[in-house]
């Protein structure tokens, strides 16, 4: 007896019988009518931390809407972060010492390359893809750039001059980086991300993310602009709130923006 598989569908597994032969009760591919061909094999390297992992999801529905909703994303992150992008992605892979050996493999259309450090740069380098955005190690053991559009980020992170003169948010970098348009993206939350936000106001958490600080602060919750370093701790709130500031790495004091935990 011989067996059809459709090794370019959408559903396939690799590994193991896909979830549609088992309910449908098919012994292979052939006539199945939940066939989707992959147009384009996309992948994503940016492996963490949480916080930024989650502010670079909104790229996923634009890459989408790019290259069409029949492209396969695989997103390679750090196991930590992972349950904040499996449910936007076609493929999660956690982050592993061995995954470099799949990349020199298996082929991609487009590949990027989202941190400028290693082993991200490691792991762009060893991707095959027609198209690469982003960073790569260079055959000096530095960061370089895939396109110039990338560039920006790399100046800020290289440059403190450049890093206290940036004014863009860290997803319009983002944006920037792999040349989409930006518009004001935003997160979708998981029911996971939801039970995140829930553990804190349980444990009654006020979260302040100051653009620089070299020790923990407590900032007011006020529109007022650059209050002086030694502001006095404000009094705790009645109920959790998370503020945070506009996300660019600058030595200036920004407006908080307040968003009640609920």
């Amino acid at each position: 007896m011989s067996y059809e598989y459709k090794k370019d569908c959408k559903s396939f597994p690799s590994v193991f019988t896909c979830d549609i032969m088992k309910s449908e009760g098919q012994k292979d591919c052939k006539d199945c009518l939940f066939y989707e061909k992959i147009d384009k094999k996309i992948l994503i390297i940016k492996l963490g931390a949480i916080g930024d992992v989650i502010r670079t999801t909104p790229i996923v529905d634009a890459l989408r809407k790019k290259h069409g909703y029949n492209s396969q994303i695989t997103w390679i992150v750090d196991n930590s972060a992972k349950d904040f992008i499996k449910d936007k992605v076609d493929r999660a892979w956690s982050y592993t010492p061995d995954i470099g050996y799949r990349l020199m493999f298996e082929k991609f259309d487009v590949v990027y390359s989202l941190e400028v450090d290693t082993p991200t740069t490691f792991l762009a380098n060893l991707a095959k893809a027609k198209e690469k955005y982003g960073f790569y190690l260079s055959d000096q053991g530095h960061p370089e750039v895939f396109n110039e559009k990338a560039r920006y980020y790399l100046d800020r992170a290289l440059s403190d001059h450049a890093n206290k003169n940036n004014r863009k948010t860290y997803v319009q970098m983002i944006f920037d980086i792999c040349e989409l348009p930006y518009e004001n993206n935003t997160y979708t939350l998981t029911n996971y991300k939801k039970g995140y936000g829930l553990e804190l106001k349980n444990k009654r958490k006020l979260i302040c993310l100051p653009p620089l600080s070299t020790s923990p602060l407590f900032l007011p919750t006020t529109t007022t602009p650059n209050p002086p370093l030694t502001s006095p701790a404000p009094p705790f709130p009645s109920s959790p709130v998370v503020n945070i500031p506009p996300a660019t790495s600058t030595a200036s004091w920004f407006k908080l923006t307040t968003f009640p935990v609920s």
